[in-house]
């Protein structure tokens, strides 16, 4: 085969992959902006009661 048709074979691969790249990365983004947190928004923190002190304490 002709260099010049395997170099224009591989830079359309090139391009196809980079496409089919971008959406993907396109798709996860927009699946975790639904389930991230908004900005300033706190964490929740589970409390578990420490019997030693009778204090709550973050839960491991």
């Amino acid at each position: 085969m002709h260099p010049l048709a395997i170099i224009a074979l591989a830079g359309t691969a090139g391009l196809l992959l980079a496409r089919a790249m971008r959406r993907e990365m396109a798709r996860v983004d927009q699946r975790l902006s639904k389930v991230r947190p908004a900005p300033g928004t706190p964490i929740p923190v589970t409390l578990k009661l420490d019997p030693s002190t009778g204090r709550y304490r973050p839960q491991d």
